[in-house]
């Protein structure tokens, strides 16, 4: 079976690292990737929020030679990582990379001998989907719950409004899948069908379905951290 390797240039890599690690359940993964490269001393913990009266998740930090430990909120974790890994050699990036991804990944020229990047072996040739339906009856878990305004305008010139229908458009975000009657968020995707006589399923809306699910799982990662059994033998 042929390898499946992917090239990212050093911003691509730190951007995946950061998407793959704004979890509230990463906190102390961030502690230890914040240890590793600046050389202090990160922990998890928790503060009170200023302006509300429960406790916010975030890291004390102390710098090497120093005393002082100070406090970063869950908010400001993606600058904070922005921040950490911008200014890193690619052999740093790379060695991040490995260890939050759960991959192989290495420094290297891009194609043709074009920038330096980071070369990625992702595992995905072993990916095959089970038809399980995890994805799609875990709609918090598995996956966001919004869909891209492309997709939005592509129902709209396929003239979908079976689909539009369960979508509610805000200032910021087109949520999925909601109740057109009750406005109620549904807990599985409602274009999912179980197949007569067996426990796979399939998607009734295949060839137009949203761009987040047709790249779900977009990593190895993402797959065994949200319940995907892709990744199980048969």
């Amino acid at each position: 079976m042929e390898k499946h390797i992917k090239f990212l240039t050093t911003r691509e890599a730190i951007r995946e690292i950061i998407d793959s690690l704004l979890r509230p359940d990463c906190v102390e993964e961030i502690a230890e990737i914040v240890s590793l490269l600046e050389g202090g001393n990160a922990r998890a913990s928790t503060g009170i929020h200023p302006f509300m009266d429960n406790k916010s998740p975030g890291i004390m930090y102390k710098p090497k030679e120093s005393d002082e430990e100070e406090f970063y909120r869950w908010s400001i974790f993606e600058d904070l990582l922005t921040q950490t890994l911008e200014d890193k050699l690619s052999e740093d990036i790379a060695v991040v990379f490995a260890k939050v991804l759960w991959v192989n990944s290495y420094v290297g020229p891009g194609f043709e001998g074009g920038e330096e990047g980071i070369w990625v072996e992702t595992e995905m040739e072993s990916f095959n989907c089970k038809q399980c339906g995890h994805c799609c009856m875990n709609l918090s878990d598995a996956y966001s719950n919004f869909v891209l305004d492309e997709d939005i305008g592509r129902w709209k010139l396929e003239n979908r409004y079976d689909i539009l229908k369960f979508i509610h458009q805000d200032s910021f975000f087109n949520n999925i899948w909601i109740h057109p009657e009750t406005e109620g968020a549904l807990d599985r995707c409602p274009w999912l069908k179980r197949l007569p006589d067996n426990d796979k399923y399939i998607c009734r809306i295949h060839d137009t379905k949203p761009t987040h699910c047709r790249n779900y799982p977009h990593s190895k990662r993402h797959a065994l951290t949200t319940g995907c059994k892709g990744f199980e033998p048969y």
